[in-house]
């Protein structure tokens, strides 16, 4: 029994240092300076990492307008089932939002209007970076996505991770494509 115990308390000790190593890692990840489009860039080495793409025939105000307007996601993504915006859309707000039955904590770190869109999030055992990236093209509008998912779950299950963000990725740009569309 006192073996038992001491390999518990082994294992528990382990966890514990490895999610507050993860942790730092990430903080110190969206805390370097980065030059380009976005405040915090994903993390293209992360365990876990995606992007994905969609043509929506809407004019990219439209589009804009649906994805930043945090407080109506429920309105039209099936999985998002409570979001609380704490202040007004800017970088620097934060956000708590309930999708697939589990909670988010996010921040958004580059709101550039009509062109960059991203925040950084957190939930038991993961850490992400979420940006998004509108470019007009004929009044429709091109949509490219990307979120990298990095700590102890996804590192530890990296395929059902990498398999659930192509596929929620792929829901998502459909559910925005067919809201913004009947926007016209």
């Amino acid at each position: 029994m006192k073996i038992i115990l001491i390999i518990l308390a082994i294992v528990v000790t382990a966890l514990v240092v490895f999610y507050f190593y993860e942790r730092n890692k990430f903080n110190k990840y969206i805390s370097d300076n980065y030059t380009g489009n976005f405040k915090i860039p994903v993390n293209k080495k992360a365990p876990v990492y995606a992007n994905a793409q969609i043509k929506i025939g809407s004019k990219i105000d439209n589009v804009w307008y649906l994805l930043t307007n945090i407080e109506r996601w429920t309105d039209w993504q099936k999985n998002v089932s409570s979001v609380d915006l704490d202040g007004e859309l800017k970088a620097g707000t934060t956000f708590i939002w309930k999708s697939g039955g589990i909670s988010f904590e996010s921040e958004i770190h580059t709101l550039n209007p009509a062109k960059y869109f991203g925040w950084t999030g957190r939930t038991v055992g993961a850490y992400a970076v979420h940006n998004w990236q509108f470019e007009d093209e004929n009044d429709s509008t091109v949509v490219t996505v990307s979120e990298s998912l990095q700590s102890l779950l996804p590192l530890l299950f990296q395929n059902y991770f990498q398999r659930s963000l192509e596929r929620g990725m792929k829901e998502n740009l459909i559910e925005l494509k067919e809201a913004c569309e009947k926007m016209k």
